[in-house]
């Protein structure tokens, strides 16, 4: 019998969806018996569990749950009290049921096969729980060998710059194999490791941070097919076919570009589930309508404030040609390459300087983070700064928004 663990909070009924896909590319995929163990708190509904039977029956395998709000009601008390950070809307406290599998699933299940919501696997998944990691804590990928950005972004993992782990150890803990006896023996590790996490609230990825800071250095790491990031093969030129792969549609990888063999992938399985229905089609419109009502009014608000202001364009070297030429920027506006030093501060001093007479026009890699720092110094996006791409068309590369319809799902 194969082993498959799933940790989900099920927020609007999102995630119940992408587990269900996921699991049900699994039983397409592999001959031999599987249960599928889905660790869920009260946010799973009655309906969505009753899709999740269905699915199992249909298949002829076998799906458990276990509500681990009340299973572990304090230890999840505990989280929420020291990590307040589960609060904000990119995080949630399902992030960490997966620690709970060795507590909550029965004592006879020595090893499982925890998948994030997010996979698709396109293989037997047999492969993958052939290998055993025999004393080891846990089996994994590598995140340098499947990340496409990660020499780019090491700056962005806090236990990568702080030297905790190397970078060619770090692991992505989307997919993994669990040693459930090892972690059931060495419970006092568990508790080092949210110990550590309370000390350094710079690990925002939580339960894949406290397994890293702990069993970088003993893990056994597994080929890099068995979790395979879907941005990084359309990056290398794989996404006119699939290949047997365990397929991680990290952010917003999936999209409705259907001429793309990764997404036609997924919703192949996905019409064959309970949820593909005419309900899921009404939820995705309105979702694409809200979109479209934000992205207006955006417009409508920077027509009202660009009177009387001038542009600063923020953007890289290798862009600024691009920018002059697209927004047809003037000698009198100023253009700063965002990869020179003190560039960002350059630009903070500019705009609080001339309150309320420039607009920043943000064009990086990462927007995110220069609009943190703008904000914290008073500045408000839409109305002091924007992002750039917000103007673009797709003609102009700017990606389709069709992952705010599948979030609507």
């Amino acid at each position: 019998m194969i082993h498959i663990c799933y940790g989900m909070y099920d927020r609007d009924g999102h995630y119940s969806k992408f587990v269900g896909v996921s699991a049900a590319s699994i039983f397409e995929h592999t001959r031999d018996k599987v249960t599928v163990h889905i660790l869920h708190d009260e946010t799973l509904t009655d309906a969505n569990r009753k899709i999740f039977d269905e699915l199992a029956e249909n298949f002829g395998q076998q799906i458990n749950f276990y509500d681990v709000s009340d299973l572990c009601r304090e230890k999840l008390a505990d989280f929420k009290e020291k990590f307040p950070q589960l609060k904000k809307e990119r995080f949630s406290i399902g992030t960490l049921y997966r620690l709970l599998s060795p507590e909550v699933l029965p004592q006879e299940i020595s090893k499982i096969i925890y998948l994030d919501a997010d996979t698709y696997v396109n293989l037997d998944i047999a492969e993958l729980w052939n290998f055993s990691p025999e004393e080891k804590p846990l089996a994994a990928v590598a995140e340098k060998n499947i990340d496409a950005t990660f020499k780019k972004n090491l700056a962005r993992k806090y236990l990568l710059t702080e030297n905790f782990v190397k970078p060619e150890d770090y692991f992505n803990a989307g997919v993994l194999i669990m040693n459930l006896d090892y972690f059931r023996k060495n419970t006092e590790e568990f508790e080092s490791g949210i110990k550590f996490l309370t000390e350094h609230p710079q690990c925002d990825l939580f339960d894949q941070d406290l397994l890293n800071k702990l069993y970088a250095e003993k893990y056994l790491k597994l080929p890099d097919k068995f979790d395979a990031f879907v941005t990084t093969e359309r990056v290398e030129g794989r996404r006119k076919q699939s290949r047997p792969a365990i397929y991680h549609f990290i952010d917003i990888s999936l999209d409705l570009d259907l001429s793309d063999a990764l997404n036609e992938m997924w919703f192949q399985t996905f019409k064959n589930t309970g949820w593909h229905s005419a309900e899921i089609f009404g939820n995705m419109y309105r979702a694409l309508q809200d979109f479209h009502t934000g992205e207006q009014d955006r417009l409508l608000n920077l027509s009202a404030i660009m009177s009387g202001r001038s542009r600063i364009f923020y953007t890289s070297t290798e862009r600024i040609s691009a920018v002059k030429k697209i927004f047809g920027v003037q000698k009198f506006e100023e253009v700063i390459d965002s990869t020179k030093s003190g560039s960002l501060k350059k630009l903070i001093k500019i705009c609080k300087n001339h309150p309320d007479k420039r607009i920043v026009f943000i064009y990086v890699e990462n927007p995110e983070e220069v609009e943190t720092e703008l904000s914290k110094n008073g500045l408000r996006q839409g109305f002091d700064f924007i992002r750039a791409e917000w103007l673009f068309s797709p003609a102009l590369g700017e990606v389709l928004h069709t992952h705010v319809m599948l979030k609507g799902m």
